[in-house]
């Protein structure tokens, strides 16, 4: 129930990183 909320958070959390860290590869996700 919660499943989009989660998706949601972790997205955010992963761009407050990509713009923290852009010069870090290991913020970057796997493809």
């Amino acid at each position: 129930m919660n499943a989009a909320l989660v998706i949601l958070k972790k997205g955010l959390e992963l761009s407050e990183q990509n713009f923290v860290g852009l010069d870090r590869p290991e913020v970057k996700p796997l493809e």
